[in-house]
């Protein structure tokens, strides 16, 4: 009998789809167009949003690595998700005119 361990390529759906979801949820919550800023040639909005997504993929693949079950790994990327969030919003409250030219 062959086994498949289907677990990694269950680990990479599931990790495409929270990084879709945290781009979505973190390009719905700046008060402006990550995209566009983008589309236009904006070195500072690409750099920005690069390092937001750094930000949250370095967690996640610790948490792919580390889990013990596909519900430890939804659990400790949503974790990572809101802790992001969070560090986006402090960092908004302490400099409020981040985003303004």
């Amino acid at each position: 009998m062959i086994y498949v361990n289907v677990k990694p390529a269950l680990k990479l759906f599931i990790s495409a789809a929270m990084i879709i979801i945290f781009l979505f949820i973190y390009s719905k919550i700046t008060p402006h167009n990550e995209w566009q800023l983008i589309k236009n040639n904006n070195t500072a909005a690409s750099l920005a949003f690069s390092g937001t997504l750094l930000g949250y993929v370095f967690p996640l693949s610790s948490a792919a690595i580390n889990s013990v079950s596909i519900p430890d790994y939804f659990a400790w990327g949503g974790i990572a998700l809101v802790i992001q969030l969070l560090i986006y919003g402090c960092v908004r409250l302490y400099i409020p005119t981040l985003t303004s030219r």
